[in-house]
């Protein structure tokens, strides 16, 4: 038995539970809000660690599930997807002999119920990494001024390393955090095969504080270069990372309610627009006061791609939105 088989043989608990059955699909969220309440479940009563998405009909074991949720790639990125795979389920070499004795359900509800390791602390890498800022102009040419990068942190790391299968590889990272313990890393190099990952919590969302400081509005966007797009005009904002990670922005909701009205504005694609109808049926659930700004960003991809086109539009549609 593999390692990977090891990993396959437990549920993909690290998925939020669908409404009804099964898991909720990381790529179109299925399963949270809408039809029968069925996301990723089984294919057959056979094979159960390979899962089938109902709405988008994604399909693929625990180990893919895992790797897509890290933003990583299962076979690019393989000793790291294996490795973070290995420590959530508590995964041990000398496991092998006994894990054909136990059943899987067993398995996910013990590895479910441990504590939590604490995060590391990376407020020294982030102040390195915020002094080197001016040593890029990536985010300048994206329209994000150097002003905006101080005020939140945002750093340069010229040689943030990476796992290229078995090999250690060098990129010019820009460092955006999201917690004192989590951070996301956006290569500087649009052409390089590697463009972004996450490190640590993947819960923790950018500038995820304001949403209790702020008492007017505040947009919620996809990418944490979306929402310094947002700020770089004069609002407040806050990025979830990915679509993937909806559910758990509506967990952190569920913990407490934001001051603010939320104007949501994910990525003008197929993913990102049901993954604002779901956001905000859910929201409308929870009688959480919101608007859906999906017809309001129509003209191109996401709103980053808005303020490098066009500043004054962005500031336009921005004002005509919080004015209905």
């Amino acid at each position: 038995m593999t390692d990977v088989d090891m990993i396959n043989m437990h549920e993909p608990t690290f998925l939020d539970k669908a409404k009804n059955k099964g898991y909720a699909c990381p790529v179109c969220n299925n399963g949270l809000n809408g039809g029968k309440g069925i996301g990723l479940s089984p294919i057959d009563k056979g094979n159960k660690n390979i899962y089938c998405c109902h709405g988008c009909n994604v399909t693929s074991d625990t180990f893919g599930l895992y790797a897509y949720t890290q933003g990583l790639d299962r076979n690019r990125d393989f000793l790291e997807v294996l490795k973070g795979a290995m420590s959530y389920f508590r995964i041990h070499k000398d496991d092998k002999k006994t894990y054909n004795e136990k059943s899987n359900s067993k398995i996910a509800t013990a590895r479910k119920k441990e504590e939590p390791k604490e995060e590391e602390d990376h407020l020294d890498y982030y102040r390195q990494c915020k002094a080197r800022i001016e040593q890029t102009d990536y985010l300048l040419r994206r329209g994000i001024s150097y002003q905006t990068c101080y005020k939140h942190w945002i750093g340069y790391d010229p040689r943030y390393l990476i796992k290229n299968k078995y090999k250690l590889q060098e990129i010019q990272a820009i460092i955006i955090p999201r917690s004192e313990g989590s951070y996301t890393v956006r290569n500087a190099d649009n052409k390089h095969w590697y463009r972004y990952g996450k490190k640590g919590n993947v819960s923790n969302f950018f500038n995820q504080k304001s949403l209790y400081e702020v008492n007017d509005y505040i947009f919620v966007a996809e990418a944490e270069i979306d929402a310094l797009s947002f700020i770089e005009i004069g609002y407040n904002a806050i990025a979830l990372g990915s679509t993937s990670n909806v559910g758990k922005f509506i967990d952190l909701l569920k913990h407490e309610q934001p001051k603010a009205k939320l104007f949501i504005a994910l990525d003008n694609d197929e993913i990102g627009r049901k993954a604002t109808l779901n956001l905000c049926r859910t929201l409308e659930d929870m009688k959480i006061n919101h608007q859906n700004c999906m017809m309001s960003f129509t003209r191109h991809k996401d709103i980053n791609d808005y303020l490098c086109k066009g500043k004054e539009e962005l500031i336009n549609i921005c004002s005509r939105v919080i004015e209905l």
